[in-house]
Formats: C-alpha cells, structure tokens, sequence
C-alpha cells in the first residue's frame, strides 16, 4: 500500500503536482528505512514514467492547453518553459538529468518533448534514468540522517523534522524559482 502511494505521488508530480514525489520517498526513509526507501525511489521512478507518458500525450494532443496548465502551476513562469524546451533541443534527454538534479519540473520536460515532435519512446525510456539519481539521493540520504537521529529522537520528532526541512525547502524554493 506504501509504494502504491509513492507510485500515485509521483505519477501525479510528473503530470501536475508540484510537491515532489521525494517527499513521500523521504517519509519512507525515516519511517522504515533505506532499504525500503530504495524500493520506493525506484518505484517512483517508473511511476514517473507513466506521468511523464501522460504528460507528453497531453502536450502532444494539447499544447496550448498543457502549457496554460503549466504556467498554472507555482514557481512556472514562460521564461523557464522556454528555457527547459531549449536545454532538451540541445542536450537531448540527458538535459533531463541535469534539470532533475538543478531543480527543473520534469513535467516541462515531458511538455517539451510532447508539443516539441520529439518521439515518445526514447523519451519514456530516459525518464526512469534520469529520475532515479535524484531520488535514490532522497532515500540514501535522508534514511541515513534518520539513522542518526533515531539514537537520540523518537519517529515523531524525526518526522517532525522532516516536515519543517520540506516546508523550508519550499518557501526557498519558490521564492528562489523565477514563476
């Protein structure tokens, strides 16, 4: 049920969500672990996969409607569609890797990829590659600090925590993101 829930988050942040599905890996890791935060990273990753299809079938079918639900969204402004469009003309799906880690949505990479004529399949087949780096990090990382912490802090506070870092690095975030 678990993962199910990190596959739904993640399929939803790859089409429209703006909370990234490393929040709900995160909440994996300090709740039961790396191992099981691994587990999730990759499930998210694939799920992504099947958002990212949806997305680019969206933008394919309706770009202008994609679009104006992209500008919609927090921290997404026509200057940082333009630019995610001209990073993937240029560096092809690898771009995606970069924008994954520097903190460019995915799902302007799939609104690129749809309404820009770029084929469906080699795309799809990036996806799970250049997602995965950032949320395996997610899971190692923070279920290591949770480690650390489960010495002297009970899973509450540990979660605690984790809230007050995702709610800070969201108040950066969009203020920093220029939308």
């Amino acid at each position: 049920m678990l993962l199910l829930a990190v596959a739904g988050w993640s399929f939803a942040e790859a089409i429209l969500l703006f909370l990234v599905a490393d929040i709900a890996i995160s909440i994996v890791a300090v709740v039961h672990g790396w191992r099981a935060a691994v587990k999730a990273a990759f499930v998210a990753a694939l799920a992504a996969t099947a958002g990212g299809a949806a997305a680019y079938l969206w933008a394919q079918g309706d770009p202008a409607g994609a679009h104006a639900a992209m500008l919609a969204l927090p921290a997404i402004g026509e200057p940082l569609i333009a630019e995610t469009a001209a990073e993937l003309a240029s560096g092809g799906n690898l771009a995606m890797l970069w924008g994954s880690l520097s903190g460019t949505p995915y799902k302007l990479y799939a609104l690129a990829a749809g309404s820009g004529g770029r084929e469906l399949f080699p795309f799809l087949l990036a996806t799970p590659l250049v997602r995965l780096p950032r949320f395996l990090i997610a899971a190692l990382l923070v279920s290591g600090i949770s480690a650390l912490l489960s010495r002297h802090l009970g899973l509450k506070l540990r979660l605690a925590i984790l809230g007050l870092f995702w709610l800070t690095f969201y108040l950066w975030y969009l203020g920093t993101m220029p939308g």
